[in-house]
């Protein structure tokens, strides 16, 4: 499924939060999406700016 062109505007919300508590951590995108087994670096990217919209689980799978 092709991404969005622009960030839809309840997932950059989200994806602003997800990007926050990833730099409090001290966690990479890349890291972040290794430890969580959601897939790619571009993945995440596309969550934190709004270009995703995550799914209950993808959320459930970040907050463990």
């Amino acid at each position: 499924m092709p991404r969005r062109q622009k960030p839809h505007p309840f997932a950059a919300k989200v994806g602003r939060r997800i990007r926050q508590l990833r730099l409090e951590a001290g966690l990479t995108l890349e890291k972040l999406a290794y430890e969580s087994e959601l897939g790619s670096k571009m993945h995440m990217t596309h969550l934190e700016k709004g270009l995703a919209v995550p799914t209950i689980e993808t959320l459930r799978v970040l907050a463990e």
